[in-house]
């Protein structure tokens, strides 16, 4: 059973798709776009709680082992991880020894399990630690793959609103990141973890405030999923311009309403 299925979609012609797999402590989703033009063929999303990190890949392996559609050879594969560990990068910064420094140094926990993806838009470099073992998974199941972190699209910069400030926040059940541009330069990248929307609010205007922004001056366009996303979106209305979903590509997936494209704008705004 898929929450969407194109009827255009064709099991044979599996080749001429891209697959996308998003994957965190919350849940696993996939869907199936079209190579040519990226539009939306299949989706699905499975709520699952996982208690750790060391558990996602044993429990993605069974996943996958259970999807028909996933046992299929495509044109390409994007996994896309989500994950409060990471970093962004100087382009120039490509270098394994600076990956590793940089990962001892800011992030709590040691790990050999990296990935690293370019922000062409931002001639920066987005470092982010993964689960254990999930490389060796997708290497041991897939032939060619492509790893990228959950906050990658919403770092990309929208022509249409290089001219005004506006913020970007994405939840994934009890973590946020939220993403600040100022005329189309971006300004802010952070990730935070909340426990009530009292803290997503907070952690929200603290972090605007460095920048001594004015809520009231600027839009917030919110993502993701969270119990606490529909209590966060009501307290933020009473503090910004306006307040609305994120989702920059509703042509390409046609088939599914705003609120449902939003929360999973990792997923279906594909490379």
């Amino acid at each position: 059973m898929y929450d969407y299925l194109n009827e255009s979609f064709r099991n044979e012609e599996s080749l001429q798709y891209i697959l996308s797999i998003q994957v965190s402590l919350n849940g696993f989703s996939f869907c199936i776009r079209k190579a040519n033009d990226n539009s939306l063929l299949v989706f699905k999303h499975t709520d699952l709680k996982i208690s750790n990190e060391q558990l996602v890949t044993r429990r993605l392996e069974d996943w996958i082992h259970e999807e028909e559609l996933l046992q299929k050879k495509y044109k390409a594969l994007e996994l896309i991880w989500m994950g409060p560990h990471f970093t962004l990068l100087p382009d120039n910064l490509n270098d394994e020894q600076i990956f590793s420094d940089t990962i001892r140094m800011l992030f709590p926990v040691q790990t050999e399990e990296y990935a690293v993806s370019v922000a062409e838009q931002l001639n920066a470099r987005l470092l982010f630690l993964l689960p254990p073992e999930l490389k060796r998974f997708l290497n041991d199941h897939f032939e060619s793959f492509q790893i990228q972190h959950g906050v990658e699209n919403l770092l990309r910069p929208n022509e249409k609103d290089a001219q005004e400030k506006q913020v970007r926040l994405l939840f994934d059940e009890k973590e946020l990141y939220v993403i600040y541009f100022d005329e189309g330069q971006l300004k802010l990248c952070n990730a935070f973890s909340i426990k009530h929307a009292n803290d997503a609010v907070y952690y929200i205007l603290t972090a605007l405030k460095q920048f001594k922004v004015t809520p009231k001056n600027i839009a917030a366009y919110l993502a993701g999923k969270s119990v606490f996303l529909t209590a966060s979106c009501e307290m933020l209305e009473k503090y910004f311009r306006s307040v609305d979903y994120f989702a920059p590509t509703a042509n390409e997936t046609s088939g599914l309403d705003q609120k449902t494209i939003s929360e999973y704008p990792c997923l279906f705004n594909g490379k």
